[in-house]
């Protein structure tokens, strides 16, 4: 299915085969669901429920190619036996920002999630598509997603370096009035004054890159809050249904 489609992740469907297998067979029960949270074994799920009689081998055919109910990623309402929690897309989808960057907006979301500590074993075939500099390129894309601190440190340091060149300043004033002979003349006072004119100009950097945060902030539109529930005469319902 996978070499006929020439599509990847056949190592996380292959390693989740087994466990799919085992859950639907023998520990399910008729009214139990089944929700899967690993999209990239989509395919061991579709194998699996093949093996149960829910899809054909011509729907296994029809794997990650146009028009079909067999996606990459699991797709809602294409496959009454695969489940949908609707609320975390819907909210997903407030976000209108064309460059968005997934992982943070499901963080920023924040419906209930569980994190599962486990160890990595070596890749035994094959190599990694990663490297250096694409997972510096997504580090890069999640700080000027949900982050302002570059500017806040640009800022800072203009700032900083501002008021240590004031210091300096008033030193250099009261070393050239009390000891003449420690301070070279000239010299000093140009350096300074390079330092001052410098610290200016990131001072005044950092004040529009603070302004330059805010429009970045509102250009996004992002929602403000996430609603789960909404008390609507007396009764809670679900947000994501409306009114």
């Amino acid at each position: 299915m996978h070499y006929e489609s020439r599509v990847g992740h056949i190592g996380g469907n292959l390693s989740a085969l087994d466990v799919l297998m085992a859950v639907h067979h023998r520990a399910m029960e008729k009214d139990d669901v089944f929700v899967l949270s690993k999209g990239h074994a989509a395919g061991a799920l579709y194998v699996t429920l093949w093996t149960l009689g829910h899809l054909t081998e011509e729907d296994l055919c029809q794997f990650h190619k146009d028009r079909t109910k067999l996606s990459g990623h699991p797709a809602p309402n294409w496959i009454p036996q695969i489940p949908f929690a609707k609320r975390a897309v819907r909210s997903m989808l407030q976000f209108p920002e064309r460059d968005l960057f997934l992982r943070g907006v499901q963080a920023f979301v924040d419906f209930k999630q569980a994190g599962i500590d486990y160890v990595r074993p070596e890749r035994m075939f094959g190599r990694s598509t990663n490297s250096l500099a694409k997972n510096l390129a997504w580090a890069k894309k999640g700080i000027l997603s949900f982050s302002n601190t570059p500017l806040s440190i640009l800022s800072f340091a203009g700032t900083v370096l501002f008021l240590v060149t004031v210091l300096l300043m008033i030193v250099q004033t009261l070393a050239r009035l009390f000891f003449p002979q420690l301070t070279p003349p000239g010299v000093t006072m140009m350096l300074l004054a390079i330092m001052f004119f410098g610290s200016i100009n990131l001072f005044g950097l950092g004040i529009i890159a603070e302004y330059i945060g805010k429009i970045f902030e509102e250009t996004k539109q992002r929602p403000l809050f996430i609603r789960r529930n909404i008390i609507r005469d007396g009764a809670v319902r679900n947000a994501a249904e409306g009114p």
